[in-house]
């Protein structure tokens, strides 16, 4: 059986650093759909698409939208 399936990406985990060592940050949507940057107790700070798009992905996070 064949389904077609969308989903969305919801977050990007990006590892900073050296192997072994380094710290990680997300790139998350928030509710309205805009991109933030969440890095430990910091205030989530707004940032563009094409910021998420060039980082280098550790991790990404999607959630199913539809599945026909």
């Amino acid at each position: 059986t064949e389904f077609n399936v969308t989903y969305s990406l919801q977050a990007v985990a990006v590892h900073k650093g050296a192997f072994g060592g380094g710290h990680y940050v997300a790139f998350v949507r928030d509710a309205q759909g805009q991109w933030v940057l969440v890095n430990d107790s910091a205030t989530p700070m707004p940032v563009p698409f094409a910021t998420v798009q060039l980082a280098q992905a550790y991790l990404l996070v999607f959630t199913l939208v539809a599945q026909t």
